[in-house]
């Protein structure tokens, strides 16, 4: 039976980092039933949810993977949120730049919370392997941010993919 999550996008980079997460987190084989939510954005006349509800859909899942955002959102007692501390960084929106990492290994918190562990080992174990190999990371994570082989955020749930399913 898929696990019930709600899944929060976020703004600024949230959308492409949590595309990536998901993207990972479905390849480890467990089943997720996402109910995804958005939030209005800071810059909007309230930083409320947006009607129809995440903190709603928050108590009736208990779960939520939420990417980065500029919009605060308390969900209520009893729900387990998992979150990267990572800023939303507007400026990089969109253009496929952004670690997607701190998002992955916040899906992979998730994961244990809901007692799958040995996704999660394997997760932790790819995350790792595309680390140490150092071709599939972004720019950030090279001794050159300038450096022409450092890849995008999808590129680097390709990677973590691929590690997952070679296994």
């Amino acid at each position: 039976m898929p696990y019930r999550v709600t899944l929060i996008p976020g703004d600024g980079i949230g959308p492409e980092v949590t595309a990536a997460a998901r993207r990972v987190l479905e390849a480890t084989g467990v089943q997720f039933d996402w109910d995804v939510r958005q939030l209005r954005g800071a810059a909007e006349e309230a930083a409320v949810p947006a009607p129809g509800a995440a903190p709603d859909s928050a108590q009736r899942t208990r779960v939520v993977l939420e990417g980065p955002s500029c919009t605060p959102v308390v969900f209520g007692p009893g729900v387990a949120v998992f979150k990267p501390a990572q800023s939303s960084a507007p400026e990089y929106a969109g253009m496929n730049k952004a670690n997607p990492l701190a998002m992955i290994r916040s899906g992979a918190l998730m994961l244990r919370h809901l007692g799958e562990n040995d996704a999660a080992d394997r997760l932790e174990r790819a995350v790792a392997a595309v680390i140490a190999e150092g071709k599939m990371v972004p720019y950030d994570m090279k001794a050159d941010r300038n450096d022409v082989t450092a890849v995008g955020t999808s590129q680097v749930a390709d990677g973590i993919v691929a590690k997952l399913l070679a296994r």
